[in-house]
């Protein structure tokens, strides 16, 4: 298991501001919408948690967790590595064109994320690793 001051370094060694390392340690305070792919647990969101953890880490900072745990990435994650990447949210199915800085932390934070699960799961089968594979290319 991967401890908060490794996933914070492993952060700030990608050269991302605090607010983004404070984002990938809360990343999973909403859950995240399960891979079909890989069979993925998943917390539910509720509106309401999102004063709270505002309070303990920033707005700036939530705003991202929200952003990625919202993530429709059975939508999302095939166009990463597009010229231009349609964002889906989850919870509501509106669509938008993220604006760059958030699009860019967005991806640090999955890429951080996917990495971890990739190198840590003693599970990952290799069919599960010819995908990760092939996402990680397209980063």
């Amino acid at each position: 298991m991967v401890t908060v001051e490794e996933k914070f370094a492993a952060l700030k060694a990608l050269g991302v501001g605090e607010f983004v390392c404070d984002a990938g340690l809360y990343h999973a305070s909403y859950g995240t919408q399960p891979m079909k792919k890989l069979g993925l647990a998943h917390k539910e969101f509720v509106e309401s948690d999102r004063r709270h953890i505002q309070k303990i880490i920033g707005i700036e900072s939530e705003s991202l967790v929200y952003l990625y745990a919202a993530c429709d990435r059975d939508y999302v994650y095939p166009q990463i590595g597009a010229d231009r990447l349609q964002y889906r949210d989850r919870f509501t199915q509106a669509e938008s064109i993220l604006p760059p800085d958030a699009l860019s932390q967005l991806l640090e934070i999955t890429l951080a994320n996917e990495l971890e699960i990739y190198l840590k799961d003693k599970s990952t089968t290799p069919q599960h690793k010819d995908w990760f594979v092939n996402l990680f290319d397209r980063f």
